[in-house]
């Protein structure tokens, strides 16, 4: 069942559904800044493995850290089971847990919070409606929960992970209980790369190191994956590079160790 917001409804429907969310809390924003009550309502997951936190942002390609605040992607990883990713193309914004999703015109920013004219479409997902909705679907079934909980699913699949955290699943008496414990970084990257020919600033990916305009120089020359370019993908550091080897061997080593 879906329901109208205002401006004031929004926010007060954004801090429920970081509060109740159990398993899942989805943050989907092209500009992330954090005031003081999204903060609070955040620490109550600080220390809850069990739960998977997943934020996209996107926008400002050059320099995605006018997306986000250096605080708060370092603030985001700080919590023991979270994936921080990010879309050049991003403009929706969404926010789901367990439950709820909230569609809206609002950011995920403070400004957007407290200043804006915001609205919102609140629909919430139950499992019970869910199942009953395959034996009568014509009753009960509620197509806009389902597309919005797939359509944020499709945006995190189109997103890069930026940095990644899993949490542990460990069971106990025979597999019976389950138990969650911090896992270690699987992904964690720079935000930002630099394209190996100009030293352009570009999102960091090591399978499109190239800006936009080298590319389509490069690939209207043949697209030789071993032709020797100027700079590191990684640290923008002047060394050979190529489409097949896009990083120095400095870089290659730290992200061995990580």
């Amino acid at each position: 069942m879906a329901k109208f917001l205002n401006r004031f409804e929004s926010t007060d429907a954004l801090t429920r559904i970081i509060l109740d969310a159990e398993r899942q809390l989805i943050l989907i924003s092209p500009y992330i800044k954090l005031n003081f009550d999204l903060k609070n309502a955040l620490n109550t997951h600080l220390n809850k493995p069990e739960l998977e936190m997943i934020i996209v942002y996107g926008k400002n390609e050059e320099d995605n850290r006018k997306s986000i605040s250096e605080e708060d992607f370092k603030y985001f990883q700080s919590f023991s089971n979270v994936s921080i990713r990010y879309h050049k193309r991003l403009h929706a914004k969404m926010y789901a847990n367990d439950e709820q999703c909230l569609i809206t015109s609002m950011n995920l920013h403070n400004y957007s919070l407290k200043e804006n004219i915001e609205t919102g479409i609140l629909t919430e997902y139950k499992i019970v409606n869910s199942l009953l909705s395959l034996v009568a679907p014509k009753v009960f079934s509620d197509p806009l929960d389902s597309q919005a909980i797939h359509f944020a699913d499709y945006i995190i699949e189109k997103s890069t992970p930026q940095f990644e955290r899993k949490g542990k699943k460990e069971s106990s008496f025979f597999g019976l209980f389950n138990s969650y414990s911090e896992g270690e970084v699987t992904v964690n990257k720079s935000r930002t790369g630099y394209c190996i020919r100009t030293k352009q600033q570009i999102p960091l990916n090591v399978n499109h190191p190239y800006s936009r305009e080298a590319y389509e120089s490069w690939s209207s020359h043949g697209s030789n994956k071993t032709y020797l370019e100027k700079f590191c993908h990684q640290c923008g550091g002047k060394n050979a590079s190529s489409f097949a080897k896009p990083v120095c061997i400095d870089c290659y080593r730290l992200n061995k160790r990580r």
